[in-house]
């Protein structure tokens, strides 16, 4: 877009220029009038253009904000799934543990019951609170923080189930670690898919603002262009028709 206004000024003011210049120094009382009004169309193609350059650069500037907040809202989204994922990993490591502790498997069936709980862990608070191993920002909306309350009693008796079977592998242990799983999980099962849509719907509004805000800067970027043309490009190919047809117009016929 720029290089195009820039050629077809160019070659325009240039010639006018010229123009002015060929006319002789007996014409010369209207010559700086002519050159401080080419001058003064300089001006205004520059500053147009200046400003088509900057909302160009805002509009690219918004386009890699959009991508990237994309892709934190996305990851937000997929964790969010991930937590759901998890939570019935351990009711399903928690049952295997009970239901088969004579196999040979059973420390590595602890030992995933524990690290998944871990992830889990971390994972619940880094999507409130933050956590740069995991790309994760914490800055929710007050929507976002109320889902989370509404998850944090079921979360919490949760924890404590798979951290009581992990200190005690007794049967009757396990079986109650069970049962408060299977309580609690459907709960916060619900809360989960709650967080990942408002997730996604926050992440939709901001891309459609950011499209609003796109769409108005291309809209001032033409206005601009139709400004420049309607004042710097039309007064200057009227004037230099008028000083092409002048020298004809002295000349007369042949």
């Amino acid at each position: 877009m720029l290089p195009k206004a820039a050629s077809r000024a160019r070659p325009l003011l240039a010639v006018a220029s010229t123009a002015v210049a060929s006319r002789g120094n007996h014409e010369a009382p209207e010559t700086p009038h002519l050159e401080r009004k080419f001058r003064g169309f300089t001006w205004l193609y520059a500053l147009a253009l200046t400003w088509v350059a900057l909302l160009a650069i805002a509009g690219q500037v918004l386009v890699q904000i959009s991508l990237a907040r994309h892709d934190s809202d996305a990851h937000l989204v997929n964790i969010a799934g991930r937590q759901r994922m998890l939570s019935q990993k351990l009711t399903k490591s928690a049952l295997a543990i009970l239901l088969d502790r004579d196999s040979p498997d059973l420390d590595a069936r602890v030992s995933e019951l524990k690290s998944t709980l871990e992830l889990w862990q971390r994972s619940h608070l880094g999507l409130q609170g933050g956590d740069r191993g995991l790309a994760l920002p914490g800055h929710n909306s007050p929507a976002v923080n109320s889902l989370f309350k509404e998850v944090e009693a079921p979360y919490l008796k949760m924890v404590a189930a798979v951290q009581a079977a992990l200190t005690d592998s007794r049967p009757a242990q396990l079986l109650a670690t069970a049962r408060m799983l299977l309580e609690n999980e459907p709960a916060f099962l619900k809360g989960m898919d709650a967080i990942a849509f408002q997730y996604d719907a926050e992440s939709s509004a901001s891309v459609s603002e950011l499209k609003r805000i796109e769409l108005l800067l291309t809209a001032m970027t033409l206005v601009i262009l139709a400004l420049e043309g309607l004042f710097v490009f039309r007064p200057a190919v009227q004037i230099l028709k008028k000083l092409v047809a002048e020298p004809a117009v002295a000349r007369g016929p042949s």
